[in-house]
């Protein structure tokens, strides 16, 4: 079987992909001077004191977030070990009273044996 064709137009040989026509764009518009960038000097204080209070904040809340994760884990694997020792803990009970039935069992039929006697 032949394979088929793409959907569409076939591209041409010298096609620029997205990434190369944004960049002409971009080159064209500057070199036309229709781009322009003004850079302005920050003098108000308190905008980066308002920045490292939220890059300390978190920053503890990323600690936070840590210690949660990690309790989390840990009653996690606590709720694993008690579940464990539950099944053996019933396992445990299934044997006893299994073997406390098989007990009075044995002891009826030694009650019947002797009174029969």
């Amino acid at each position: 079987m032949e394979p088929t064709r793409g959907r569409g137009r076939p591209k041409k040989e010298d096609a620029m992909s997205a990434a190369e026509r944004a960049r002409r764009y971009r080159k064209n518009q500057k070199a036309a001077g229709l781009i322009k960038r003004y850079v302005t000097e920050n003098t108000d204080t308190s905008a980066t004191e308002d920045i490292s209070f939220w890059i300390a904040d978190n920053k503890r809340m990323g600690e936070l977030l840590r210690e949660a994760i990690s309790q989390r884990d840990y009653l996690k694997s606590q709720v694993e070990r008690l579940h464990q020792e539950n099944d053996d803990l019933l396992n445990r009970a299934k044997n006893a009273e299994y073997a406390n039935t098989v007990s009075l069992k044995d002891l009826i039929v030694m009650r019947h044996k002797l009174k029969e006697n």
